[in-house]
């Protein structure tokens, strides 16, 4: 299927944490929309009630309370009219910012395919300030219609991560990497979930600093069972990274 036919659905949901196993969802919301039309096609928004107590800390983000979901429909329901909302649309492609975290929370099948707009900005934008997508939002001076709704309210964060989609669609360097794809949305996805090589080291001694900045040996050990390995093996680029420059390290040595 070709990226022009296809009508992509910006998925948003906030959470009670950030793992799957005990925390819960309090707001799923998506916007349809496809590349010619600048406005949304529709909109979907919900509240969700859960018996789990959402943390001060966590209401502090995005300003939901156990209160305000006393009348919300349970998960259940409210994801049954989420997959109703989705079948609606022709050609769907399920997007999401930082797609790994909202796939997990909403289970949806696996029959829809996703789209990551985080790895799509960490392929083409590799010196942006960071990832976030309301950094991306303001880095990008996206023009944004939220209807009032603050960051971290799930549709109004749909409506930025729609908008930076439609910026990335339309960006030179995303076209530069697409025209050999095709516009193919099965080689795009691939494209978008592929390794990527981090810039600069997320922890450690060498946090912050280039990846080339630590020696072999620390490279090593970070790769070895005596170093961080669940962190490794819970960041696929990351270890992709540093093989890669061990790698690197392996010719220069021999030359």
């Amino acid at each position: 299927m070709k990226l022009d036919v296809a009508t992509f659905i910006v998925v948003d949901c906030e959470t009670t944490g950030l793992d799957p196993e005990t925390d819960a969802l309090v707001e799923v919301a998506a916007v349809a929309i496809d590349l010619f039309d600048p406005l949304p096609r529709a909109m979907f928004s919900r509240l969700v009630a859960t018996e789990k107590a959402i943390p001060a800390e966590v209401s502090a983000v995005h300003g939901l309370t156990n209160a305000m979901l006393a009348t919300a429909p349970d998960w259940p329901t409210a994801r049954r009219s989420l997959r109703h909302f989705i079948a609606l649309h022709e050609n769907p492609i399920l997007v999401a910012h930082n797609a790994a975290f909202d796939r997990q929370f909403l289970l949806l099948g696996a029959h829809w395919r996703w789209l990551c707009t985080k790895r799509v900005a960490m392929h083409i934008w590799p010196d942006a300030p960071n990832f976030k997508n309301q950094t991306l939002r303001y880095w990008r001076d996206l023009n944004v219609e939220t209807f009032g709704l603050p960051p971290h309210r799930a549709l109004g964060d749909a409506l930025v991560t729609a908008a930076l989609l439609r910026d990335q669609l339309a960006s030179p360097e995303f076209s530069g990497e697409v025209g050999r794809h095709r516009w193919d949305v099965d080689e795009i996805i691939a494209w978008v979930d592929s390794p990527i090589s981090l810039a600069t080291w997320p922890f450690g001694k060498f946090f912050g600093q280039p990846i080339a900045a630590a020696d072999t040996g620390y490279i090593e050990w970070a790769l070895s069972p005596r170093g961080p390995a669940d962190r490794i093996a819970s960041d696929p680029d990351l270890k992709f990274t540093l093989e890669r420059q061990l790698q690197l390290c392996s010719v220069k040595g021999a030359s």
